[in-house]
């Protein structure tokens, strides 16, 4: 059966790299990327990709992939390899838009590679995404975090995802948070169905490492001090809630728009 582009709704006809392979041929060669790095985690449940640094879908279009998606990949490329390695970085506001996007779409993809039939991020999302090229500034924020690297081995768990639906109860609104590693930056995201008139509160930076990517402000300052072990950054994995949500303006270009 023909596929859809999951973005635009075109036919379905391009092989997408889920990690880019200008990152891939960007490695140190002390990472093995053909065989230690294994561990996917979808949805709550272990998955297993044999080579993830070489895992492709075909569930968007040769349009989007060498359009918009292609040139999205020319833009990141500068400031994010730096900053996997926890090299110094000073964001502007239009960087910090193009890492949030870049984010987002990397989990997009992820999810179709891996499990398309069953994906926790709703299609809406993707259509968003690609109507106005960037998450929303009022439904959706992000964070980073500087994962320290091992103490004792040299070899490590260099790429992991997981995204994990948040369930409705009582009055709070449903959603999903999702997280992304890459090496020794780990992101965090979190997308609630919010009605019209609320926003989610943008996050801020606190003691512990976490800093703030989205909604932008004027300048990220990057790495902070702090560095997450591996397992504290793993336990972010289950902190979903509770957000803070209140009311206020919907962003102007969400204005008669039936998305998040």
């Amino acid at each position: 059966m023909a596929h859809l582009c999951v973005y635009c709704g075109s036919r379905a006809n391009s092989d997408e790299h889920v990690v880019p392979q200008w990152l891939t041929a960007e490695m140190p060669p002390w990472y093995d990327l053909n065989d230690s790095q294994r561990t996917i985690l979808a949805s709550g449940k272990m998955r297993w990709i044999s080579h993830p640094f070489g895992t492709t879908t075909v569930r968007v279009c040769a349009r989007c992939n060498s359009g918009w998606m292609s040139d999205l990949e020319g833009q990141v490329k500068d400031f994010l390899l730096p900053m996997l390695f926890g090299m110094k970085e000073s964001l502007t506001r239009t960087e910090q838009q193009i890492l949030a996007t870049w984010v987002w779409k990397t989990l997009m993809m992820f999810e179709q590679a891996t499990h398309p039939a069953q994906p926790v991020i709703p299609a809406h999302h993707y259509t968003y995404l690609y109507q106005h090229r960037r998450p929303s500034l009022r439904r959706t924020m992000m964070r980073l975090v500087r994962v320290a690297p091992p103490q004792k081995e040299r070899r490590e768990v260099s790429l992991a995802f997981r995204t994990t639906p948040i369930a409705t109860e009582g009055a709070e609104p449903a959603g999903y948070i999702a997280h992304l590693r890459l090496f020794h930056l780990g992101f965090q995201i979190v997308s609630l169905d919010l009605p019209d008139g609320h926003t989610l509160a943008p996050p801020d930076d606190d003691e512990s490492g976490l800093v703030a990517l989205w909604p932008p402000r004027d300048t990220l300052t990057w790495p902070p001090k702090q560095a997450f072990p591996t397992n504290v950054w793993e336990s972010l994995y289950t902190a979903t809630g509770p957000f803070e949500i209140s009311s206020g303006p919907i962003d102007s270009d969400e204005l008669g728009q039936n998305v998040p």
